[in-house]
């Protein structure tokens, strides 16, 4: 074959349209470009077929001047509307340069091309190697291909096993390769797997996520083949997937210099809406990436003096919403009935692998919530929970010693009894609490010094050192001991912040919080209301008066205990109804203000719960816990007169003396609850595939609001103060247990 030959041209993809006295009009299927001036539709003729471009200048000279045709020509180069081309043109090149691809380097590109066409789970790889030969691509077998040939992969089960062992191949011989879904209602095509993209253990970590009942069902069902619903297949699947991924291998193989990113993208064939869902690549990722980076982020004493980060925007935060690939499946608002305040809520699979069909739910229907002054606000606190509690999931890579309590140092251990705060009666009754109460209240076995359990280390702000807790008490879904388990982790002191600092301080909060509410609920105190004209600010006014708009009434109390940060619970009933349909909202911070204003939004998250517009078609409320349901079909102020404010006057706290940063919350806290005996520790658990700060916080001895009711601070407090005379028994504590 002879050398090509370039010539000056029009891109493929213009229809050219001269319109004499008046210009050039350049047309294709998603642009335009006008040309103003008699010198552009005149060199229209010379360029339609490709022109020299000193010819073209030569035959325009004589009418419009030479220095004219040359600024013509230039003007056209500089809006990139003119190539240099070789080859033949088309249609097909017409597509090419519609795509941004150089026509004559695909011509090129996939006349040097072969790819090999792997069929797992029962794929029928002849339809697809047919129409990637006919954009005149050679397929070679995949069992004689050279170590370096792409390849194409065609799967009825993203999850197989199979599937599992061919990328780990593919990666050790450095191949890249295309995945693409074959039957199911959603097609899928990609990733597309490259030295420099996300790998296959990228994928399944977040596909698994999102497929925890698959993951499930894969390992009771014990076949080791991995399970998959997307059974749907029509006559013209064959073809369709055929086309599409024969497409998308052409257009990879075209031209391999180009970017290509690491999507999954699926058409949903009910609708033929199509999306893009993105794989990112984990720094952490046991093929990509550094296996020991949460290790030894973990084992690192945590920085607590960076400054603040500026807030994630919600920009920064939808990149990992995705139902395939994302760590939060969906977020959607929340109907609150109320003109302000909005509420958003982030559902996500947490993954793990659950160990019954009790953690399969608690899994399954796992949910972050949001709310706000603004809907933006709203939605950025809805994901930010979301990743919150994924990054306290259990993946295998914490930092474990495997030991007994009774082997290891007492001054650098922390017996998991003085956090979780079962009393002897809860462990004597657990049996009958686990059939007959909601998860949040179940009891594990009571703690064996002598179980071999697997420990990790925490950060004690307090005295400068790690020390040992049980890593099955700090992490989601960490798998059991046999005779266990002994202690499971929940949500309570985590958070997520603009900074490793402000996650803690906002971590702390959150326990001071729930103590100050337990030793109210459980006791079932009268305490004082907060005078809110004083302490709200006009945003939480308005926000009370949407409540009487819709017929219900708020009120605060100030639930501040000795730790002497201001803590108060917001409470809405409804008005003139035998069911009251009685809605909690807690808040604790330095600032009363800000307490208050959290404590109130937290009711706009509950309350589209009780909205009679929100009921479910039997009259029903749309929430699965029957703790709460009873609570709000029974409950009254006349049943629960500890709802109701004190005699005492009013309280309004003075407002913090002045707007204090993170650093200045954090030093406040810990003085605060280290002069009261209590000790601070920290756990990082941000997770490098995100960078959103998260911290498990805890402080031995405080209280869960959910029933812990050992002796201790629940009884103790209450008597210190002065609001109890004696201290209650254990049965005379309320019997409805805290439920949110």
């Amino acid at each position: 074959m002879g050398d090509r030959v370039s010539v000056l041209r029009v891109r493929a993809r213009y229809r050219l349209f001269p319109v004499r006295g008046e210009g050039l009009f350049l047309l294709s299927e998603h642009d335009t470009q006008f040309f103003e001036g008699p010198v552009f539709a005149d060199l229209a003729d010379h360029l339609a077929d490709g022109a020299d471009p000193m010819a073209a200048v030569d035959a325009l000279a004589p009418v419009h001047g030479r220095a004219v045709a040359h600024y013509a020509l230039d003007v056209m180069r500089r809006r990139g509307v003119l190539a240099e081309e070789e080859g033949q043109r088309g249609a097909t090149a017409v597509f090419w340069d519609e795509l941004g691809y150089d026509p004559g380097t695909v011509e090129r590109g996939l006349a040097d091309a072969a790819v090999a066409v792997t069929a797992l789970g029962g794929a029928d790889p002849a339809p697809v190697a047919a129409a990637i030969e006919a954009f005149g691509i050679e397929v070679v077998s995949p069992s004689t291909s050279a170590g370096h040939t792409p390849q194409v992969v065609l799967t009825t089960n993203c999850l197989s096993p199979e599937l599992a062992d061919l990328a780990r191949d593919n990666w050790h011989e450095g191949r890249s390769w295309l995945l693409a879904g074959t039957t199911g209602l959603s097609l899928w095509l990609g990733p597309l797997f490259t030295q420099d993209n996300a790998r296959y253990t990228c994928l399944t970590a977040r596909l698994g996520a999102n497929r925890s009942i698959d993951r499930y069902v894969a390992k009771r069902a014990g076949n080791g083949l991995g399970v998959t619903s997307s059974l749907a297949t029509t006559p013209v699947h064959a073809p369709l997937v055929a086309g599409l991924v024969a497409l998308e291998t052409a257009k990879w193989l075209a031209d391999t210099t180009r970017a290509q990113p690491p999507d999954v993208r699926v058409i949903d064939l009910a609708t033929l809406a199509s999306a893009s869902h993105p794989v990112q690549r984990r720094p952490q990722c046991e093929t990509c990436g550094d296996p020991k980076m949460q290790t030894q982020l973990m084992t690192t004493p945590p920085r607590l003096d960076g400054a603040p980060e500026a807030p994630k925007t919600l920009a920064d935060l939808r990149r990992f919403v995705s139902p395939v690939t994302g760590m939060v499946s969906i977020v959607e608002p929340a109907d609150s009935g109320l003109a302000r305040g909005p509420t958003y809520t982030a559902f996500f699979g947490f993954g793990g692998d659950a160990l019954d069909l009790q953690g399969l739910k608690n899994s399954a229907i796992s949910q972050g919530a949001g709310v706000g002054t603004t809907a933006e606000e709203a939605e950025c606190g809805a994901i930010c929970e979301a990743i919150e509690r994924y990054s306290g999931m259990a993946v295998g890579d914490e930092p474990a010693l495997h030991a007994r309590y009774v082997d290891l140092d007492p001054a650098t251990t922390v017996n998991p009894t003085a956090c979780m705060l079962y009393s002897e009666r809860q462990y004597a009754m657990r049996h009958t609490i686990n059939r007959d109460q909601a998860a949040f209240n179940a009891v594990p076995e009571p703690f064996d010094d002598q179980a071999m359990l697997d420990w990790t280390g925490v950060w004690s702000l307090t005295t400068g050192r790690f020390k040992l807790l049980p890593s099955s008490f700090l992490f989601y879904f960490y798998p059991r001991t046999p005779d266990g388990p002994y202690c499971w982790a929940d949500s309570n002191g985590c958070a997520a912040g603009t900074s490793l600092a402000d996650a803690v301080s906002r971590g702390l909060y959150e326990l001071v919080e729930r103590d100050g509410v337990a030793i109210w609920w459980y006791n079932r105190l009268r305490r004082p209301a907060v005078d809110i004209g004083a302490v709200a600010d006009p945003f939480v006014r308005c926000l009370l008066g949407d409540h009487r708009t819709i017929g219900r009434e708020v009120w605060a109390l100030d639930l501040t205990t000795d730790l002497g940060i201001p803590t108060f619970a917001a409470i809405s009933r409804r008005l003139n109804c035998d069911s009251e349909d009685i809605v909690l909202g807690f808040g604790a911070h330095l600032d009363p203000r800000a307490a208050l204003r959290h404590a109130v939004l937290e009711l706009n998250h509950i309350l589209p719960a009780v909205l009679p517009t929100n009921r479910t078609s039997d009259g029903d409320y749309p929430y699965p816990e029957a703790a709460q349901k009873a609570w709000w079909r029974t409950a009254t102020i006349e049943s629960e007169p500890y709802l109701l404010p004190s005699d005492a006057p009013l309280t309004a706290p003075p407002p913090a003396p002045s707007p204090l940063d993170v650093h200045a919350q954090l030093r406040r806290l810990r003085a605060n609850l280290e002069e009261t005996g209590h000790e601070v520790l920290v756990l990082d658990q941000t997770r490098p595939d995100v960078g959103l700060p998260v911290a498990k916080v805890i402080v031995p001895g405080l209280r869960h609001f959910w029933a812990r009711l050992t002796p201790g601070r629940l009884y103790d407090v209450p008597v210190s103060m002065g609001w109890l005379a004696e201290h209650l028994r254990e049965e005379q504590l309320n019997p409805t247990a805290m439920f949110l």
